[in-house]
Order: structure tokens, then sequence, then C-alpha cells
């Protein structure tokens, strides 16, 4: 028999569920209007289950996207103490280190999320970031092209591991993928025939 008390317990979950994913839906029509109501919907959602993991990383994306990164920052280190292993917030964490520039402590963290999850395109995404900000055009290309391999259509992607060859000097590589942008990007070709 369930308590009245667990009966409220599931139906406000129930209400946060609702909430969070009429939140994620707001969250991808990218207009400011639908993102006060996305941060609304995750408010009430918060309220309503004040414990729930996936309610705190969308209001932190929120947060981060809309430039509150102080509220983002008490976010992410109330969730740290609560569950110090979620992936997520340590990601969000890392992505905060590169922000404020501490990039070795950037880099300790990102090894360790790549060795638990070492397909996830975000973890290398920012492991890549963090790469060609200390002078290892190497590593950085290694990242982007397992990037790249899983998605294959996205040409920010594609841009970013053009910039990381010329950086590198590789410019058979550059030209190669130059060719297969679509739209094309006019300073990366110039920077391309510049460098040849």
């Amino acid at each position: 028999m369930t308590s009245t008390h667990g009966m409220t317990d599931t139906t406000e979950r129930q209400a946060a569920a609702a909430l969070l994913r009429e939140a994620r839906a707001l969250v991808r029509d990218a207009s400011t209007c639908h993102a006060e109501h996305a941060a609304e919907a995750v408010a009430w959602a918060r309220c309503a289950w004040p414990e729930s993991v996936a309610a705190r990383r969308l209001e932190i994306r929120l947060a981060l996207d809309h430039g509150h990164t102080d509220f983002a920052d008490s976010l992410i280190a109330q969730g740290l103490l609560l569950r110090p292993n979620d992936r997520a917030l340590r990601r969000f964490y890392a992505e905060r280190l590169i922000e404020r520039g501490r990039l070795n402590e950037a880099r300790t963290l990102l090894d360790e999320l790549l060795r638990e999850q070492p397909m996830h395109t975000g973890v290398q995404l920012l492991s890549a970031k963090v790469a060609g900000l200390t002078g290892q055009p190497l590593k950085r290309i290694d990242l982007l092209e397992r990037v790249a391999l899983q998605r294959p259509a996205d040409m920010d992607v594609h841009r970013e591991l053009i910039d990381a060859y010329l950086a590198a000097e590789k410019l058979d590589d550059a030209e190669r993928l130059i060719g297969l942008c679509d739209p094309p990007s006019p300073e990366l070709e110039a920077r391309w025939l510049i460098a040849k």
C-alpha cells in the first residue's frame, strides 16, 4: 500500500518530469522567449523534485548559454557536492575550468572522463580545445578526427579540424577537408592558400 506522502512524491516527480520534457523542447528553439520559458519550467521542476540531476544539468546549461556564469558555477558546485562522480557535472566543471584558464586542472579532469567515456564527443571536443590551448596540435587533431568519424555531417567539427590541420601545417589534410565543407569557409580557404 502506498502512503499519501509516497503518492505525492510520485505525482510531484511526474509533474517535474513533464516540466523537464517541456523545458528540453523549448531549449531546442533558440529564441529568447523560449529560453525564458525553459528556465521557468526548469525552476518549477527543481522545486517539485529538488534532487533531480536532470533538472540541475538543464538549469546549468541554460545559465551558461545565457551568460549567467556565477549562477552556473554555484549550481555545478552544489551538484558536485551531492554527486561527485556525476559525469555531466564534471564536464560542466571542466568547461568552466577552461573558461577560467585553469588548463592543467581541466586536462586532468578531462583525461579521467575520457578513460570513463572514451567515445563521448563532448569530452573529446573539450579535450581537443585544451590540447590546442596547451600547444599539443597532434593530440588536438587526433581527438577531432575521432569526433569527425562519429559526426560525419557536422560541419562545425570539420571546420575545427581544418583549423587544427592548418595550425599543425598539415596542408594536404586541410585541403581535403576544405573541399567537403558545405557551406565553404572563405576564412579557412584563405588561410590554406596563404600557408600553401
